[in-house]
């Protein structure tokens, strides 16, 4: 560990991946790219060439190229696809290095695939070391999706662009005195391809975390960042619709049927109000022709599935493991649940009976995977539309949770009298109510030395939307509904379900679910 601290003035670094046009079957449909510095910890000395920064890319490339077809085999055994010639990797200008030195692979480990959509999407990371101030990162590749329609002011609609820019700009605080250490990047990600209707609505929400908790805004991406990948904005009818969060309106029209690039960059501010970094996010649109009143799928996710914005932390060697629920329309079956998501996810198959389908995912996180990981999710149907997407973010090697119980209004051996009405606990620091359905129960039971047998449940809460709990700052309280009261004499016990509360450790958004807590229990007085 470095001693001291050294304050440094803004070093301005710039890295961007760009996609030129070239003789191949492999094409583009979006991804977006991130950094962080390594092992710099708050007080150790600023040297610039001192720190390695871990960069990380998530790209979705067509299936049906020999390169990138993937399966749950490949998944599985996280094989690197994408064209294998020395030269598909990343490169320095601008830098100390020579411009020909290969930094890393472009190649990546496939996370997900969609047969139906034909793409295969996954990641890799590398890291570098920078003297300069100054550098660009760049990889040259081709191409966007065929069929793609740009729209110009000028020229009107244009089939077939070919250049792409995938691209993280960063001015980087070489040191902050505002967190005591460097900064990395925003982390967002998308599923790569979004089926809209002409004549509908829809606003589409971004999900974006910064490791850093910074403040984060979005915009629409210019040329010089995006190439023909931005300027498909017109035709697809669409405003930026909020910054913070970032949201998208689109009201797709019947004239601009088919395939278009969006391209946004997603920027991190210090408590200053200085922009730090740029990251892009670049995915597909296609528009078809909108039949009845359904604008999205006739399935949709039931309210036992993760919600959107749910923040999740993952201790080291755990496994993480969800299941995603959801209900059919008459006469429309799931056809598959698709995934943006980090190299080794795995997911189950869809199982069963109309109209309720589930799929569970699991993931153990590698330790070079420590940090801020996004998984987003949607459903299709057999008519080739899909729910929202929702995403979730899960902080990988995430210390124990630490939010533990306290104190409780009434515990042990307390004679609790029988007009009590309202319980409250409170916790080690401050806990939220989750987004997700999760329960508070409270049941009558017997009496016993060692434990309390639940003999009947008195009253169940859904903690996401009671209107009986609520948390202020440590403290849960819940209050019995009207018509409920406790008997004399009786044993009950409480227990706060997993994930009831949660706390916004360590992560900006949704919160770690409390663990659970079943041996609150009390008697009332005669």
């Amino acid at each position: 560990m470095l001693t001291g601290m050294k304050l440094f003035s803004l070093v301005d670094l710039v890295l961007a991946v760009i996609l030129l046009p070239s003789v191949t079957s492999h094409f583009f449909l979006g991804g977006t790219m991130s950094f962080e510095p390594v092992d710099f910890e708050p007080g150790d000395e600023f040297i610039l060439s001192d720190i390695l920064w871990k960069f990380r890319f998530r790209a979705a490339w067509n299936r049906s190229d020999e390169y990138n077809f993937c399966n749950q085999s490949i998944i599985s055994s996280q094989v690197l696809l994408g064209d294998s010639h020395p030269e598909n990797a990343f490169y320095c200008e601008d830098c100390e290095y020579d411009s020909e030195l290969a930094l890393g692979t472009a190649q990546y480990i496939c996370s997900s695939y969609s047969k139906e959509e034909d793409w295969s999407a996954g990641e890799n990371v590398f890291y570098v070391n920078f003297s300069s101030s100054n550098p660009v990162i760049y990889h040259y590749d081709c191409c966007w999706i065929s069929g793609l329609l740009t729209y110009d002011e000028d020229y009107g609609l244009l089939y077939d662009r070919y250049y792409a820019l995938l691209a993280t700009f960063a001015s980087m605080s070489a040191f902050r005195p505002d967190t005591g250490t460097v900064n990395a990047s925003p982390v967002s990600a998308v599923i790569p391809l979004m089926r809209l209707r002409t004549g509908c609505e829809y606003s589409i929400r971004i999900h974006i975390e910064d490791p850093d908790g910074d403040l984060t805004r979005c915009r629409l991406a210019e040329e010089s960042e995006c190439e023909d990948g931005c300027v498909g904005k017109y035709g697809l009818n669409f405003t930026l619709l909020q910054q913070s969060p970032c949201v998208i309106n689109f009201q797709p029209l019947e004239a601009i049927q088919g395939l278009h690039p969006v391209s946004l960059m997603i920027g991190d501010f210090g408590s200053d109000d200085q922009l730090l970094s740029y990251v892009s996010l670049a995915f597909v649109v296609d528009v078809v022709h909108g039949v009845g009143s359904h604008c999205t799928a006739y399935v949709a996710f039931e309210k036992s599935t993760v919600a959107d914005g749910t923040c999740i932390g993952i201790e080291p060697n755990a496994t993480f493991e969800t299941t995603i629920y959801v209900k059919e329309e008459p006469c429309s079956s799931v056809i598959d649940i698709v995934l943006s998501a980090p190299v080794g996810v795995n997911r189950s198959d869809i199982i069963g009976q109309s109209p309720h389908k589930e799929m569970t995912i699991m993931w153990k996180p590698e330790p070079y995977q420590y940090g801020y990981n996004l998984l987003c999710f949607q459903a299709s149907d057999d008519y080739a539309m899909y729910t929202e997407q929702r995403c979730i973010t899960l902080v990988a090697g995430a210390a124990a949770f630490e939010t533990v119980p306290q104190s409780a209004s009434f515990n042990g051996s307390d004679a609790v009298p029988l007009s009590t009405a309202s319980f409250t606990i409170e916790f080690d620091n401050d806990v939220f109510l989750p987004s997700v359905s999760r329960n508070i129960t409270m049941s009558k039971t017997h009496l016993s030395d060692v434990l309390l047998d639940s003999l009947e449940v008195l009253v169940a809460f859904d903690t996401s939307v009671s209107e009986l709990v609520n948390t202020t700052g440590r403290v849960l309280t819940f209050v019995l509904p009207v018509g409920i009261q406790l008997e004399q004499s009786t044993y009950y016990s409480i227990e706060i379900g997993f994930g009831a509360v949660v706390s916004k450790r360590p992560c900006s958004g949704g919160g770690v679910p409390f663990p659970g807590l079943d041996n609150w229990k009390f008697k009332t007085s005669i």
